[in-house]
């Protein structure tokens, strides 16, 4: 009910508010007493985790304290504008907790995107000295950042504040209308030529590779930590989906080169079949018996020496391919 009332128009708020005031009146004392379950349920949003960070998180996670979700509601974008910027003589006086938290999002969603974004970054630096204060939040590994931007545009402009690349669009022909809209053209896919299809595809094609390289770039190395990196996937949408499959593409292309090198090479394999034809030749010739005997003990010293080298590539192998994985 309280994020439908955030998305009604400004001018039906009073009255569901008016039309909700009896329900809330008699429970009026929620905010101040939450139910066990309540922050399990406003984490029923959290995004699923890549497969490489699944094992760091607790099968049976902590919850945040009441005293915990106090301090973090002082962090809040639409908190630190309501307490620094409206006048006390402007704030009205509320019956409970509901209703002022209420009048505090609505004021906030009033004001222009530039002041949003401003109050958001103050809000983060508030939030990274609340983890300070609260090192068993990162201990433990309990979300936060959705209780404190619930909406996925802030979240976004933050970690776009970070450095998040924009995701590209899954195809050639969104990557076209998103160029008609910003052109105004009216000109559809299906009026352009194969060429230029083609030229959009291609396009495209380099944009997601661009695309893949920041992301990990982003994930790997801008992100201060894996708190920080977990409520990355925690909050953002596809963010887990394409590290799964940028990583998975990373480790196939290490197994393909680890194949390559499996592979004897070709002029390896040639000095063995050569070897073996000349000791063929040798064995046809008049030797006496020493001589046929001493030819095939270097053979036999040779086949030794290859299947140990081939052992010990494998070892080898085995060894990094562990490593990696």
């Amino acid at each position: 009910m309280r994020n439908f009332a955030d998305n009604l128009p400004e001018r039906l708020k009073p009255e569901y508010l008016s039309f909700l005031h009896p329900i809330s009146h008699s429970n009026e004392n929620d905010d101040e007493n939450p139910k066990p379950g309540s922050i399990s349920q406003r984490r029923k949003s959290v995004q699923s985790l890549p497969e490489s960070f699944q094992s760091m998180t607790s099968d049976n996670p902590q919850k945040l304290t009441r005293s915990q979700l106090d301090d973090l509601h002082k962090c809040k974008p639409s908190v630190l504008y309501y307490e620094n910027k409206v006048p006390d003589d402007e704030k009205p006086i509320f019956t409970n907790t509901f209703h002022k938290n209420t009048y505090i999002r609505s004021v906030f969603n009033q004001i222009s995107e530039k002041k949003r974004h401003k109050f958001i970054l103050k809000s983060i630096k508030k939030w990274e000295e609340y983890l300070q204060s609260n090192p068993t939040i990162i201990e433990n590994q309990i979300p936060t950042l959705h209780l404190l931007l619930p909406k996925q545009d802030d979240m976004h402009y933050y970690f776009s504040s970070l450095g998040l690349p924009v995701r590209p669009p899954l195809s050639a022909n969104l990557l076209f209308s998103n160029e008609r809209q910003e052109n105004d053209s009216q000109q559809n896919w299906a009026d352009l030529s194969q060429a230029s299809k083609d030229e959009y595809i291609k396009r495209l094609s380099k944009i997601k590779n661009e695309y893949r390289q920041k992301f990990l770039e982003f994930v790997d190395k801008t992100l201060p930590s894996d708190y920080i990196r977990l409520e990355f996937f925690r909050t953002i949408k596809f963010a887990a989906k394409d590290y799964d499959s940028f990583t998975k593409d990373r480790r196939d292309e290490g197994q393909l080169k680890i194949t390559q090198y499996l592979k004897p090479k070709k002029k390896e394999q040639n000095d063995v079949n050569e070897f073996d034809r000349i000791q063929q030749q040798l064995l046809a010739t008049q030797l006496n018996k020493e001589q046929k005997t001493l030819v095939e003990r270097l053979g036999q010293l040779m086949n030794k020496y290859i299947e140990e080298m081939v052992r010990k590539t494998r070892k080898a192998v085995s060894i990094l391919i562990s490593s990696l994985f």
